[in-house]
């Protein structure tokens, strides 16, 4: 699609990349491209506009990559190279750290019976002293973990919208901040919660373990009460999977 207005890309939202080349052979062998590479949005735009709307560019062609959620494009001078073209959009399709959330995005990281990608949530209020700290650190994490699988993503549960909404469904509150948790929806939701002081070192640290399956699934839970021999004993979240669902023997539970 070809943009032809500066307001177009100022005030359009979905436009993620474009080329800024007046080159009538450049043109269409980013056409070519964006037929072999369906699964992106490309856009073409004239040398006049985008320097208006890029002046930080320093030569065309140039190719403008907007990740999701990024307000601010990355710059791709090509040699349009099919291959190298997709490798770079693809490792900057989406930021580090997503701080805005779509149908995308939700899809990606709840969207069962198995999601797309694990969700590393960092639930926080940007009022806290040391927000911008935890947000530093996670950022840091992101660039050592970085990985297809994996959307590291900041909510702030006092912004309406999707953030409230997810902080609501996932039982957070402004007494849990700041909490992190790993969202892996396989077959069903599981979640894994941090608990400690969140360094970059200890942040890895936990989500290594749960990569190797060492981590221990969060739950909501009343403390598992003491042992008693009575015929109806009460369970709890915390020994649910013990007591019922790996149970030697038949169960029936009253909710």
């Amino acid at each position: 699609k070809t943009v032809e207005s500066i307001e177009m890309i100022k005030n359009g939202r979905w436009i993620r990349n474009i080329l800024v080349s007046d080159d009538p052979q450049v043109r269409t062998e980013f056409e070519a491209l964006a037929k072999e590479f369906l699964h992106y949005r490309y856009f073409i735009t004239s040398e006049e506009i985008g320097r208006k709307v890029f002046p930080e560019i320093t030569q065309v062609p140039v190719i403008a990559v907007f990740g999701e959620s990024q307000k601010t494009p990355l710059f791709y001078y090509p040699t349009l190279d099919s291959d190298e073209v997709n490798a770079f959009i693809k490792d900057n399709d989406r930021p580090l750290l997503v701080t805005e959330f779509n149908d995308e995005i939700l899809n990606d990281i709840f969207a069962g019976p198995v999601a797309k990608k694990k969700g590393i949530i960092l639930f926080r209020s940007a009022f806290d002293s040391n927000a911008d700290k935890i947000e530093k650190e996670l950022r840091n994490v992101a660039k050592r973990l970085k990985s297809d699988d994996l959307v590291f993503c900041i909510s702030d549960i006092r912004e309406e919208g999707y953030q409230e909404r997810i902080a609501f469904s996932l039982s957070i509150t402004e007494q849990d901040l700041p909490s992190l948790h790993i969202i892996d929806v396989d077959g069903e939701m599981k979640r894994y919660a941090f608990s400690g002081k969140m360094t970059e070192e200890k942040l890895v640290e936990f989500i290594n373990s749960w990569r190797e399956g060492k981590a221990k699934r969060f739950l909501r839970s009343e403390p598992i009460p003491p042992a008693d021999m009575s015929l109806v004993p009460n369970v709890v979240g915390e020994n649910y999977e013990s007591e019922v669902l790996k149970s030697d023997k038949n169960v029936l539970v009253l909710f």
